[in-house]
């Protein structure tokens, strides 16, 4: 039931009705009531991610809208966000009624200093940057940036030369990007004449782009529809310029955007969750789920040898969490786990 729930995004109705179809005729309130039993046996799982995150220097970060009907009454629409985090080999998920900075505080933990979060420029970023004292580096995602053009040239004729000339600029900076990226060696740290070479061209191009916007906002009337997205453009130089000092810091936020996707079609889906706890629980699976699947862990077969590891300790997730998590577990189990190609 887990599996068909969280991991291939089936309704509780449909999962009910397939197995049925199977020879067991539950109802889907049946296997909703399961919920509180199962927080317990997962909640110390979601914490090992995240202590695992924490000490992860550089994440992605992003929110989608959520549906959480206990939320409802009046002046409340049942609105919840759902949002995520995620580090190299995991990712982490939090629901929340609010999508405020200090949501995100709740899905982030203990941030090291100097931890990068590649983001989008909402303001529950930025101002959680500055919660923390700037012990954190915001680098925004030049794909958002890319949309604005494209938006603002949405349907306006006399902008598609425009447009199109603002998105050659960005797609050189990536192009410039891949070519500094084949000459980075992150094992030394001087690096060779080449990366240099890469490096200075990305700075220049890096810089005329930002003069560019800025020639064209001077030579502009005030409220010209152009406008918005070169502010913007200038108005975020600093988080967007990080990714140039830091080669281990993607240009854009599409790790995220991409492990959001199933999440949101089981929103779609399911329309949500119905309590509290089930959002919880929501959170938690897909935590998990999502974290097994970054390490290409077989959902299924892990699911069904924790669940047998807590019966045998009594109904209890087992003591040592270590041995079940994809960046500590021995590799006689990894392979016994790891899902096939």
């Amino acid at each position: 039931m887990l599996y068909e729930r969280y991991a291939c995004l089936r309704p509780l109705q449909r999962v009910g009705a397939w197995l049925g179809d199977q020879g067991l005729p539950v109802s889907s309130g049946t296997l909703a009531d399961s919920v509180p039993r199962f927080v317990p046996l997962f909640e110390p799982v979601a914490g090992a991610i995240l202590a695992h995150q924490d000490a992860v220097a550089l994440r992605h970060a992003d929110e989608t809208t959520w549906r959480v009907q206990a939320l409802r009454g009046e002046g409340h629409s049942g609105r919840a966000w759902l949002w995520t985090a995620v580090g190299n080999d995991a990712v982490r998920f939090h629901i929340d009624a609010s999508r405020s900075a200090e949501a995100a505080a709740k899905l982030f933990g203990d941030l090291a200093p100097e931890t990068v979060i590649v983001c989008d420029r909402y303001s529950a970023y930025k101002r959680l940057a500055r919660l923390l004292g700037g012990t954190v580096v915001l680098a925004f995602c030049w794909a958002h940036m890319r949309r604005d053009f494209i938006h603002c040239a949405a349907a306006q004729v006399r902008l598609t030369g425009w447009c199109e000339a603002w998105l050659a600029r960005i797609a050189a900076i990536y192009r410039l990007n891949e070519a500094r990226l084949a000459c980075y060696d992150p094992g030394i740290e001087r690096q060779s004449a080449a990366f240099d070479a890469a490096q200075g061209a990305l700075a220049a191009a890096l810089d005329g782009l930002f003069a560019a916007a800025q020639r064209e906002l001077a030579d502009l009337p005030e409220h010209a529809r152009e406008g918005k997205p070169l502010r913007s453009l200038v108005n975020h130089r600093e988080g967007l310029s990080v990714f140039a000092d830091r080669p281990r810091v993607p240009l854009d936020n599409n790790l995220a955007e991409r492990l959001l996707r199933g999440p949101a079609i089981g929103r779609r889906l399911s329309f949500g969750s119905d309590s509290g706890t089930g959002a919880q629980f929501t959170a938690l699976m897909y935590s998990v789920v999502g974290t097994l699947v970054l390490n290409r862990i077989d959902v299924l077969r892990w699911l069904e040898a924790w669940l047998a590891a807590c019966a045998d300790n009594g109904g209890r997730p087992p003591d040592d969490t270590a041995a079940w998590l994809p960046w500590s577990m021995d590799a006689a189990r990894r392979r016994e786990l790891t899902a096939p190609t």
